[in-house]
């Protein structure tokens, strides 16, 4: 293999090797890729040359490379700016549409929320309204009951006051009728009439007496009450007439299997109540379901809207005559065997 010095010698000797023996050198120039061939090196000058030249075309080269790698890395950042500019514009128009699926998901919590406190919120005004409504059927049915109550009262107080004014001018045509047959001449046949005539006279005069008293204040009448003969029979009469009629309609009714309606009336300081004549003074068995409560009293007072009863245990009770009426107030007799009774049992009156 020939070396470089052995080509300088050579040369210097100015003999011609062959083309096929010769080596090519280093820094040979290839003819066919440079269009140049040079095919003897003198010196070392070519070496240098072309290391200078490589050199140069290296940096230009690298320059190049530089810049292009520069503006191709300036290029994708714009691309990815503007491929990041029209995501934010896509996503801020699907937000205005309310499209955005991270903003449909997000607001799904507010609408499920929503949907609950509207359910609430409808409850809320079922529940208020349904009781309103109570609260004013409730009302309207008090209203009406108390409305009944004092028509019924006005109504009872108005027929006694006619009651009354009636008895009142009987009374006195009847006290004038005896005082004018007492100033007469006594006769035989009317003297042993005058005693009772007088009786008569201060019966009806005591009577009359009285009822303007009662009308004067409403007050309860004496336990005590001393009625004239006629009166008396004028009252067992009534009451028999009530009571035969009463008996005639139970016994239809008792035919039909029809409800009875109790009889509750007020008549002259008495209390006719079904088959039962009450007055001041009867020790009567109440039971009173709106109370939930029975107790033994005896009655104390009658007047034509409510009955005032003593219980056993020294407490006043008022039993409205309407309350009676209704049934929700039962009054029985109380007779000396279920007292007796009831007294060994030791049950408590309310």
């Amino acid at each position: 293999m020939a070396t470089p010095s052995t080509a300088v010698k050579a040369a210097a000797n100015g003999t011609k090797e062959p083309a096929s023996k010769a080596t090519p050198e280093p820094m040979d120039v290839d003819m066919d890729q440079n269009g140049l061939r040079t095919d003897v090196v003198a010196n070392g000058k070519a070496t240098e040359v072309a290391t200078a030249a490589a050199a140069e075309v290296t940096a230009t080269r690298n320059a190049e490379s530089a810049a292009e790698t520069s503006r191709k890395l300036v290029d994708r950042a714009k691309r990815r700016l503007q491929i990041q500019m029209q995501y934010v514009e896509n996503a801020r128009r699907k937000i205005l549409d309310a499209t955005h699926p991270d903003m449909a998901e997000r607001l799904q919590v507010f609408v499920e929320e929503r949907d609950r406190l509207l359910r609430v919120a409808k409850q809320r005004s079922e529940y208020f309204q349904h009781g309103t409504t109570v609260i004013f059927n409730y009302e309207c049915d008090e209203a009406n009951s108390e409305y009944e109550l004092h028509c019924e009262k006005l109504r009872q107080d108005m027929l006694e006051e006619i009651h009354h004014e009636m008895e009142i001018l009987n009374d006195q045509r009847k006290g004038g009728h005896s005082f004018a047959r007492t100033t007469t001449r006594k006769t035989r046949s009317t003297r042993n009439k005058n005693g009772s005539d007088t009786n008569t006279t201060a019966n009806l005069v005591l009577d009359t007496a009285q009822k303007i008293k009662k009308r004067a204040g409403y007050v309860f009448q004496p336990l005590e009450n001393k009625l004239g003969q006629s009166e008396i029979d004028h009252d067992v009469r009534e009451l028999t007439n009530i009571y035969e009629t009463s008996k005639k309609r139970r016994m239809e009714f008792d035919d039909t299997d029809g409800e009875i309606t109790p009889v509750a009336k007020y008549y002259r300081n008495k209390f006719l109540y079904r088959d039962w004549i009450f007055q001041e003074g009867d020790e009567v068995y109440v039971l009173n379901y709106p109370a939930s409560s029975e107790y033994a009293a005896v009655i104390c007072g009658i007047t034509s809207t409510e009955l005032l009863v003593l219980s056993e245990k020294g407490k006043y009770y008022r039993l409205v005559i309407m309350d009676i009426r209704q049934g929700r107030v039962v009054l029985t007799t109380l007779s000396s065997e279920q007292a007796a009774s009831r007294d060994d049992l030791g049950d408590a009156s309310p």
